[in-house]
């Protein structure tokens, strides 16, 4: 017997101000459009930006206030809209918190994100001083997530650097006018002889595409990288951190890149998770090869 649990159909729940500014609107189930478009009248200076909360059944959406008891919305999500209004009675805005996403240690698998809590509008690069241990300046190129409240700096990353960055006021603007005041980040890179790799030859005898997944984890949890593949082929996972990982493949049968779940009704599984049998365990300048992966 496969127990599993089906995806839900959707159903907007509801919206409601957190915030001066900020409105929170709830859904439950599968969405594949979903948007919200404001009806009621607006000054010619009005922004907004929507944006889905990582792992929540929840869309945010901010906006430049101005004087309304409240506002009306319709929610579309495929064949589904729904009407709501929105009571506004919160009288501050958040004000802007500026964070780093890392700690003292840059890795090489990772991006250095500048995190927010509300949405950036602006950033002025000729603000930003990015410069190595010997102070010469780093070359790098930015961008604003469309996604996620942050920002994220792309440079070429050297072994056992340290790096600072310093952001003057005003470099960074948010939704609601709101500038940063200055800030410095300080952290360093490890030599590549701090990290593994894991080499993993997949057999595929499925003729079926398949989802490879690298996670770490006691749970299984946290998905370090994935790769698609169609056939049989030998993936190499490099740069990790030594920790014990895991590698699953999912049988992506209806070939849409992701792990479906079953629907009773129509008499659907869901697709199979199979995992490699061993946990591996890297070590700094360990190289786990030779692993062979049979779906």
């Amino acid at each position: 017997i496969v127990l599993f649990k089906e995806v839900q159909p959707y159903k907007f729940k509801r919206g409601k101000e957190t915030s001066k500014g900020k409105i929170v609107f709830g859904y439950e189930g599968a969405i594949t459009d979903l948007q919200v478009k404001i009806l009621s009248e607006t000054p010619k200076d009005f922004k907004s930006i929507s944006k889905f909360e990582i792992d929540k059944d929840t869309l945010n959406y901010w906006f430049t206030p101005f004087e309304a008891d409240s506002l009306n919305f319709t929610i579309s999500n495929a064949n589904f809209l729904d009407s709501v209004t929105v009571k506004l009675r919160k009288k501050k805005t958040d004000s802007l918190i500026l964070s780093s996403s890392i700690g003292r240690t840059l890795h090489f698998r990772d991006t250095f994100f500048i995190k927010g809590n509300n949405p950036f509008i602006k950033m002025d690069t000729s603000k930003i001083s990015f410069v190595d241990k010997d102070t010469l300046k780093i070359k790098y190129s930015s961008y604003i997530s469309s996604k996620e409240n942050k920002i994220g700096l792309i440079f070429d990353k050297k072994p056992q650097q340290n790096y600072s960055i310093k952001i003057l006021p005003s470099a960074i603007i948010d939704i609601f006018e709101q500038k940063n005041d200055t800030l410095n980040f300080n952290f360093a890179t490890k030599e590549i002889e701090d990290y593994g790799r894991i080499t993993m030859n997949i057999l595929n005898e499925t003729s079926e595409n398949l989802i490879i997944e690298l996670l770490e984890g006691k749970n299984k949890d946290k998905l370090v990288e994935r790769k698609f593949i169609t056939n049989s082929k030998e993936l190499v996972f490099n740069l990790l951190e030594p920790k014990s990982y895991f590698i699953r493949a999912i049988v992506d049968t209806n070939k849409n890149n992701k792990w479906d779940t079953g629907n009773y009704l129509l008499k659907l599984q869901p697709e199979r998770i199979i995992y490699f049998s061993e946990e591996l365990k890297i070590r700094a300048n360990y190289y786990l090869d030779g692993n062979v992966f049979t779906i």
